[in-house]
């Protein structure tokens, strides 16, 4: 229905095939595609002779930080070990639509269907480019340049071609640096000097139509589906119509007829407006996004503002009850349970929605992918944050002695805990294994 980036899916293909052939996945690639390409220099997996005089060392984005080399179990996903020279096999045997120096690997209709989506509504719709089986259409130039690229620590990758121009690339980098957009920029403007640029036909819409669809977007297809609660609260994409030009994330766009728009200098449509179960959502050929009502968007951007303002009010009212505590002072003003547990209940709630994204953001791909201090850490805080709010709400019912103001604040506290607490339990963040998520 949508297209959504997956790590998980060509695994799952692979498992397919080796319970169909009886035969392991990288053995059966050797026979079948590797050796008879002649891409004798690819293997899955590197033997200690290979990883001290082939294998190239992997860097940071300065060139100088080492990385360590990930060697990834889920190699449908990744981790070809390979050259420029036998990489560039893949480009060329589909650019022969299967058939290469006298070899047939597959027919040219089954290179057309790995190059053009079919059962997603964007392609339904007709939107032609997008994510086809494995292999991503990009339209942002003169013409379409069909592959896929890929990273992981200290190393980058991308082997791309155009039908059109009969001609592809292959890059290979052992760096994490930005060069590699400028050099990919570089030898695209090259391959495309001939081509003259894009220049869309713009076709009236239904005003009507634009004026509704006209909102804020939020994605429903994030790389990452455990992160749909946060993004849900965080991430926001404006949609406007100007009569026949839609802007959207950071573009603007030309209606071209079927509610699909192109961007100056592309090489075809881009984007798709679709109208599903009385909702409006705009498909691009790598994600889709839907318009949020305007009473979902007030009520989340009201509650993640309530929770900053009670989280630094928090804070800032610990400095004031502290003391009194050290002094011996509350005793006859309700204790500080009613004061500590609504601050710590609301502390730890927040502490077990960011805790993940800190790892994610900081974390190598190797720690994240198997059981870390970090990850258990941030299972424990996902297991206590909800257990904090509901032993803060019990304090406050059971709260005797404090004025008036302590416990409508301490009310806050802990109702804002309960509210984080039950949010990320239903996304899913109860004790989170973030190696498994």
């Amino acid at each position: 229905m949508r297209t959504s980036y997956s790590n998980a899916g060509p695994i799952l293909a692979g498992r397919v095939l080796e319970v169909v052939t009886s035969q392991p996945f990288e053995e059966w690639m050797q026979a079948r595609l590797f050796n008879p390409l002649g891409m004798h220099d690819s293997v899955w997996t590197v033997t200690e002779a290979q990883r001290t005089n082939r294998l190239a060392s992997s860097y940071g984005a300065d060139g100088v930080t080492r990385e360590p080399v990930i060697d990834p179990p889920g190699r449908p996903s990744g981790g070809l070990n390979t050259t420029v020279v036998d990489l560039a096999q893949l480009p060329r045997l589909m650019l022969a639509r299967g058939n290469l120096d006298a070899v047939r690997y597959f027919s040219s209709d089954s290179a057309r269907r790995l190059e053009t989506p079919a059962t997603s509504a964007a392609a339904r719709g007709g939107l032609v480019h997008g994510t086809a089986p494995g292999n991503v259409a990009d339209v942002a130039g003169q013409t379409v340049w069909y592959g896929h690229d890929g990273t992981i620590d200290g190393f980058r990758a991308a082997a791309r071609y155009s039908t059109e121009l009969d001609a592809g690339y292959v890059i290979l980098t052992n760096s994490l640096s930005p060069e590699f957009e400028a050099v990919e920029r570089m030898v695209r403007t090259y391959l495309e000097r001939g081509l003259a640029p894009t220049e869309p036909q713009a076709v009236s819409m239904d005003a009507e139509k634009a004026l509704r669809a006209t909102g804020q977007y939020q994605t429903l297809t994030p790389r990452r589906h455990f992160l749909a609660p946060l993004i849900g609260l965080t991430q926001w994409e404006g949609a406007r119509f100007d009569g026949e030009r839609l802007r959207f994330r950071q573009e603007s766009l030309v209606h071209v007829g079927g509610g699909r728009f192109q961007g100056t200098g592309q090489a075809a449509p881009s984007t798709i407006l679709l109208e599903i179960a009385g909702r409006y959502e705009l498909h691009t050929g790598t994600g889709a996004y839907r318009r949020v009502p305007a009473a979902e968007l007030w009520i989340k951007v009201g509650a993640v503002s309530i929770t900053i303002l009670a989280l630094a009010g928090s804070i800032f009212y610990a400095f004031v009850w502290g003391p009194s505590l050290v002094m011996g002072r509350l005793s006859a003003r309700g204790g500080a349970t009613v004061r500590a547990l609504p601050c710590a209940g609301l502390i730890l709630a927040v502490s077990a929605g960011l805790a993940p994204l800190i790892m994610l953001q900081t974390a190598s791909f190797e720690t994240l992918g198997r059981p870390s201090p970090g990850g258990w850490l941030v299972y424990a805080l996902t297991i206590l944050g909800p257990a904090a709010a509901l032993i803060a709400t019990g304090a406050v019912m059971k709260g005797r002695g404090a004025g008036r103001a302590v416990m409508i604040f301490a009310s806050l506290q802990s109702g804002i805990a309960l509210m984080i607490s039950a949010y990320l339990v239903w996304g899913g963040w109860f004790a989170l294994r973030i190696w498994n998520a």
